[in-house]
């Protein structure tokens, strides 16, 4: 369901109304796409809920209490209606990460002991002999497991009277031990984090487990401390933000990545909502001090996509899929681009049905076959 528009104003809405209802808007219909979608990603998932707590309901909230009590009046019911809406799909995106993370938290940051080992010793029947290691067969520990904890989202009176509690607060740092079914003592993992400091003091001396984790052999480095490139908390913050950034255009690579099927009609959606998904960022106040690269990506991403143009194989191919077939196109082109690739697709079926026909007429005919063109198509 899309999100209802302004209501009719007698004067017209000032500039900024019109503002923040288009930004939420954008922000709503990229949630919608995610959700209708089949290659849900924790990153994504987590980027649009980001967008929906930290964009959209701040908007809401913000014409909620900075309108005058006439304008408040018309906007009463438009107000209801969006922050109900944006309270719904985030409460499904809340959703589909609990399912994700259900299927991701057993296997991340793992390491399985190895229970058995291979010795280099044959038995008799030409086999290498296997070697039990008994320190993990001994009754198991149970470690505590740490709890996601949710918290309600902070909002004016009319926006929470609509919006359900689906803000869930950062997931605490898991502990550095885990403990294994069988295993007599806790298995060392990777951390989830580190502390910047310590790391690159750790890498100075050689010592410390997170040296370890991250390289067999840490070089020593000459007139040079590794503290030396040591980031400010400003600076690990604009670095946080451009793996967000980077991280769209990564996911779109991804998905042309397959092995057992066609992707050729995956080229104009994906190029499609990548321009989208980063004008989107490039107009968020969270990536304000990144805009400027980010207008520069987009534009230099709607050049390539010029090139889709070049050919009709992008679009034919998109017809052709059974998830798309043209109804992708009519509904996100203007009907003039609609047009086009359907007098180009009406053309390659048309001579595509004249070449079967010419195959089936050469053993009955030595007549020419000529197409609607006047050019000889196939002759005996």
């Amino acid at each position: 369901m899309d999100l209802p528009a302004l209501p009719e104003h007698e004067n017209r809405w000032p500039q900024n109304v019109y503002t923040v209802e288009g930004i939420i808007s954008n922000i709503y219909n990229a949630t919608i796409r995610i959700l209708r979608s089949n290659d849900a990603e924790p990153t994504r998932v987590a980027y649009h809920y980001d967008a929906l707590s930290t964009e959209a309901l701040p908007l809401l909230e913000a014409i909620e209490s900075d309108t005058s009590p006439a304008d408040y009046q018309l906007l009463h019911d438009w107000l209801l209606v969006c922050a109900r809406l944006i309270g719904e799909v985030a409460a499904m995106l809340k959703d589909i990460s609990g399912n994700l993370h259900v299927g991701n938290a057993e296997r991340a940051n793992v390491i399985i002991p190895e229970l058995v080992t291979l010795g280099h010793q044959q038995c008799r029947l030409g086999r290498r002999k296997k070697i039990i290691n008994f320190d993990f067969v001994m009754p198991p520990k149970s470690g505590p497991e740490p709890r996601f904890e949710l918290e309600p989202l902070r909002t004016g009176p009319l926006v929470q009277s609509q919006v359900r509690y689906f803000c869930w607060t950062e997931p605490p740092n898991r502990s550095e031990v885990r403990y294994f079914p069988g295993a007599r003592e806790p298995v060392q993992t990777r951390p989830d984090r580190f502390e910047p400091d310590v790391f690159l003091s750790n890498l100075d001396s050689q010592t410390g487990n997170e040296a370890s984790y991250f390289c067999d052999e840490v070089p020593k480095l000459k007139d040079k401390l590794y503290t030396d490139f040591r980031l400010s908390a400003h600076e690990w913050g604009e670095l946080d933000l451009m793996r967000e950034v980077l991280q769209e255009p990564a996911d779109a690579q991804q998905s042309f990545s397959a092995t057992r099927e066609p992707t050729v009609w995956r080229t104009i959606p994906v190029l499609e909502y990548l321009q989208e998904m980063l004008q989107n960022m490039a107009n968020s106040s969270k990536f304000s001090r990144l805009s400027t690269a980010i207008e520069a990506g987009v534009a230099n991403l709607s050049k390539w996509y010029g090139k889709t143009d070049d050919t009709d194989v992008y679009f034919i191919c998109l017809a052709l899929d059974p998830n798309y077939k043209v109804a992708y196109a009519k509904d996100k082109w203007a009907p003039h681009f609609f047009e086009m690739g359907m007098h180009s697709l009406g053309r390659v079926v048309l001579h595509t049905q004249i070449d079967l026909l010419c195959g089936a007429l050469r053993g009955a005919s030595s007549a020419n076959v000529r197409d609607v063109t006047g050019r000889v198509r196939c002759s005996d």
